[in-house]
This record gives C-alpha cells, structure tokens and sequence, in this order.
C-alpha cells in the first residue's frame, strides 16, 4: 500500500524528514493480520501487530514536494466477514515531521539514511523512531543503497553486516535464495531489477521532533471490506483485499531423535551419538494465495525450507552438524543452519542443553509471474517454527 504526500512549500526546513504510520482503528486492535509483515524479517504470527511507525528517506524541500510513504499488507482473507465491517475495523494513516541528525547502524556512524527504518508500536508515536532501539528494521531498495552505507562503514563489523545484505540481494537477483529472511525482488517495464529488502539490526537514529508539525491523520475503511463503499469515513475505490499471501498459523517442524550408544574400549565411558531428522509438518498450517493476484498471474516455484536459527541461546557453541551438507548461512547478524529438510543430522549436544531447538525457522519462497507478460517478482518472508520432538 503506497500513499502520496504532497507537503507545500515553505512547510518546513530543507534537512526534514517525515516519520509516519499506519494503525489498525481502533487504537490497538488486532484483529487483522494485515500488518504482519511489515517492520520485521522474521514474522511471528502467534500475535498481530496493531501499528507501525516509519522514517522516510525522502526529506522536505522547502520548494515543496511529494513523499511516498509504502507499506507491505499481509493478505487476511477475514477483513470480508461482516464483524469486521468499518468501524469495528479500519486503518488510520499518521504522519509527521522531524528531523534527523544522523544515524547509527550496528555501532557506526553512517551520516545518511538511504532506506527506511520502520519500529513495531502500539500506536503512532513519532518519537518512538527516535533513540536506540535493540533491533528495528531496515529496509534496502537494492545493492546501490547498500553500497552507499558501505560508503560509510567505520568497523570490520560494520562491513561484514552490509556485506551480507549486498550477498543476499546478489543471491536473490540470481534465484538463489540465501542469506535473506524477507525481500521482494521485483522487475520494471524496463525489465531492470528492483528489490526491497528488511534486515533487522541494532540502529539509532538521532535527532529532533520538536517544533514538528502533524500532517495528516486520516481514517478510512480498508479494501475489501463488505461496507466499504458506504461506510461513514473515506472509502476505497480499489474494492478487493490487498496482499498477495499469508499462513495461517506459525508452521511446525518435526524433529525425531534417536540415539545410539558406544564404546571405545572396555571399562571406557559409554559415548552417546544423537541423531536428527528434520521435516516440515505440512498438516501445521496452510498457505494462502489471494484469489485477486490468482487471477492476473501464476504462483511458481514455491518453495519450504528449514532453517535453525544459531543463537546464545544454545548454550554450547552450537549443534554441530555432520554429513547431510548443512550450509551455515549469514542473514545479516543473524547465522542459520539451511539445506536440512528431510535430511538426517547427526550433532554433539552440551550436556544440559542437548537438542534444544527452541529457534526453528521457516523460509518461504515463490514467483508471482503476471499473465500479460511483466517481469516476475520472487517474495520471500521467514516464518518463527514451533518444534515438536518425537
């Protein structure tokens, strides 16, 4: 969903910028899944998120000029059922003007904002975009902004970070779908390739919202709504549900573990060795294509994958995997385990901790591929997994 903001000259100084917001009305609600997807890189569907609130990396011109302001919609097939009719259910659009005096990625100045940060909230609040945050989420319009954060890159760290990002954004140009939690890869009528990515990070913004001023704040009933033509606020005239996917729970990974016991010698300790297998339990959930995006193009090349998540959280170094080709991929800060579906996987639990998986993950994938002739785009998103052991 894509909103244009005219602001009129004079509004304000040259270096402002705009934070704005989208809101599920009324104030809190979570009724829709629909903002799900948004302002994160790993979506957990045990909840829905009611707002977000964003910076933007256009800024006023004291000229005057327009501002974009997007959001991705996770498609909810419930926002048609009749208890979800406006004003039980509807959307409110805030935004703002501020302004930022630099910015921090993962501890290093980077002076400039070349995408967008977007901050999960309970509500629109403008300075919450402001200060440190212990991960938000940044969104990167393809390798050139990148490279322009790269421009600035102060520590090894630092680098390694968007070093990752470049290699997933290369990946995914290629059709190779690694090193990326969530990103959409898109193409022009000129067939050149676009990409929206979200990396989730440690990121502070500097700078002020005072003497700032409110724009808008417009409620409207939400496309695809059963009244949305006559509801007493501002109405749609795009009139079916937006998205173009969504599950309807968070999926379930199987895990079976057996273990088998030996000895080296006699009067020697008994070594223990545990095995794995990983599968993807498809009874757990169901994907949901919008029957809209069904019509106007082909939905190919779908695709599940496992992923275990390497965190602190296991105590030990880490499961150590043996003989099933496992690949260690860098997503970002984040490492996880890919290429174990379906496959057996030996590993070395520290005593204590053994086979805890608690950060299972899955990744999906898949083309839309419109049927008068544009270019395809690849969506990708990654989903938190419940663990069953059996």
């Amino acid at each position: 969903m894509r909103f244009y903001l005219y602001i009129p000259p004079g509004t304000s100084t040259p270096t402002s910028n705009i934070t704005h917001g989208l809101s599920l009305y009324p104030s809190g609600s979570k009724a829709s899944s629909m903002l799900n997807f948004d302002g994160n890189d790993i979506t957990d569907l045990s909840y829905n998120k009611s707002s977000v609130v964003k910076t933007n990396n256009q800024q006023i011109n004291m000229l005057g000029n327009w501002i974009a302001c997007q959001y991705e919609i996770a498609y909810d097939p419930n926002i048609s059922s009749q208890s979800l009719m406006f004003p039980n259910l509807g959307l409110q659009w805030n935004s703002q003007t501020f302004n930022i005096s630099s910015l921090t990625l993962n501890g290093s100045q980077t002076g400039t904002l070349t995408g967008s940060i977007t901050n999960p909230s309970t509500g629109f609040d403008p300075s919450a975009i402001i200060g440190s945050f212990a991960s938000a989420a940044l969104q990167i319009y393809g390798l050139s902004g990148v490279s322009s954060l790269l421009a600035h890159a102060t520590n090894s760290g630092d680098s390694s970070f968007l070093s990752s990002i470049s290699g997933g954004i290369s990946g995914g140009l290629g059709n190779s779908v690694t090193g990326i939690f969530n990103a959409i890869f898109g193409g022009n009528s000129g067939n050149s390739q676009e990409v929206n990515l979200t990396m989730n990070t440690n990121i502070s913004l500097a700078g002020s919202i005072t003497n700032s001023i409110g724009i808008t704040n417009p409620f409207f009933a939400i496309p695809g709504q059963s009244n949305q033509t006559t509801a007493n606020t501002i109405i749609p005239n795009y009139l079916s549900i937006m998205g173009v996917f969504n599950l309807t729970n968070n999926p379930t990974v199987r895990l079976h573990v057996t273990s088998t016991k030996s000895r080296s010698g006699p009067g020697l300790p008994v070594d223990i060795t545990y095995t794995g297998a990983f599968s993807i339990d498809n009874t757990s959930y169901s994907m949901l294509f919008n029957p809209v995006v069904a019509s106007v193009a082909t939905i190919a090349n779908v695709k599940q994958q496992i992923l275990l998540l390497k965190t602190p959280n296991y105590q030990g170094a880490a499961p150590v995997f043996s003989g099933t080709g496992a690949i260690l991929e860098n997503v970002g800060n984040n490492r996880v385990y890919s290429n174990i579906s379906n496959t057996t996987t030996s590993f070395d639990p520290t005593p204590g901790s053994g086979l805890v998986f608690s950060n299972a993950l899955l990744r999906v994938s898949f083309d839309v591929i419109p049927t008068n002739g544009s270019p395809k785009s690849t969506i990708v998103k990654t989903f938190i997994a419940n663990i069953v052991k059996y």
